[in-house]
């Protein structure tokens, strides 16, 4: 079962890198600042720098915050079928999506995934509500933060030099944003895969704070680069180049304000969408221009929208039919 478990986040972490991580790379590729193989050095360094130093607080609210995990002491195994579901239902939304070259929120799917298979196995009533409300308010605020420290950089930043000075403060803000997402949305990954380790280890529900291994932490930095590398170029392509003309000033103050926005969320635990955070920052640089693709914008949004009740409803069918068959 624990190879399993570990095979589906590192699934579940490839595909969140072909996707989320593609998302923290894709105006610096897109204002031509950096290549698209520097792109993935600089991811393999910091978002693997990232999990490894700053995961751990936001995989313990994913693990333990959703739902009441309380009420599954009783029944550890439900509870281990319960994350293999999450895992799994996770990893085949981002992998359908970053096939369509669209990016979506990793931190929606796996959020809606645990608040889907707890609600099946034990009714709305161990669903973490209150939690909920608070993660929802961040995901909310996570673009407009963004997009609004974007826009006053963006505007600040016209009386300064442009050109090369810019482009090689972007290589700067690409590092800045690859670490913030990596200490953040390493979580997505990894939450599940902790907890069904803790139940294997001890035949208990972590109702205390979740211990993180720092190998458990490497299975999601290395999925995450590993996905980038092979599936990130649809959703930096759709993100940086499609959505806004982007050049090298716009990209430094995008990813600058996508890095505070993420930070600031991760140091308060909360598992918050790197692609909102860095989507609203183009926006609002895109305002500033005059130039928003709004039809590429509207698919995007409809995406964002509908990944959590496919979560929900992937979540809790994979559950039902896990604890069938096991």
């Amino acid at each position: 079962m624990l190879l399993i478990a570990g095979v589906l986040a590192f699934y579940l972490a490839w595909n969140l890198g072909a996707n989320d991580v593609a998302n923290s790379m894709a105006t610096s590729v897109g204002s031509k600042a950096i290549t698209l193989g520097q792109a993935l050095t600089i991811a393999a360094l910091l978002e693997f720098s990232g999990a490894l130093l700053f995961g751990q607080t936001v995989s313990q609210k994913l693990a333990t915050g959703v739902i009441d995990i309380r009420q599954f002491a009783a029944m550890p195994h439900e509870f281990v079928l319960g994350m293999l579901a999450v895992l799994l239902s996770a990893g085949l939304w981002m992998n359908l999506a970053t096939l369509l070259g669209l990016p979506v929120s990793s931190s929606h799917a796996v959020v809606g995934a645990i608040a889907g298979f707890g609600a099946i196995s034990l009714g709305l009533a161990a669903v973490n509500w209150a939690s909920l409300e608070v993660i929802s308010i961040a995901w909310v605020l996570t673009p407009v933060v963004s997009g609004t420290i974007a826009a006053i950089f963006y505007a600040v930043s016209a009386k300064l030099p442009e050109a090369i000075p810019f482009a090689k403060l972007q290589v700067l803000s690409a590092c800045t944003v690859a670490f913030a997402h990596g200490s953040n949305d390493v979580g997505n990954a990894i939450a599940p895969f902790a907890a069904i380790l803790q139940v294997i280890k001890t035949g208990m529900i972590p109702t205390d704070a979740l211990p993180i291994p720092l190998w458990v932490l490497a299975i999601g930095g290395l999925g995450m680069v590993g996905g980038l590398a092979v599936w990130g170029k649809n959703v930096i392509l759709r993100v940086g180049e499609q959505l806004v003309t982007i050049e090298p000033r716009g990209g430094f103050c995008a990813e600058l304000a996508t890095a505070i926005a993420v930070l600031a969320a991760t140091f308060g635990g909360l598992p918050v969408s790197t692609s909102h955070a860095l989507v609203g920052a183009v926006v609002g640089i895109g305002l500033v221009q005059g130039d928003v693709q709004w039809e590429k914008l509207t698919p995007i949004v409809l995406t964002w929208v509908a990944t959590i009740p496919v979560a929900v409803g992937l979540s809790a069918g994979i559950y039902w039919g896990l604890v069938q068959v096991f």
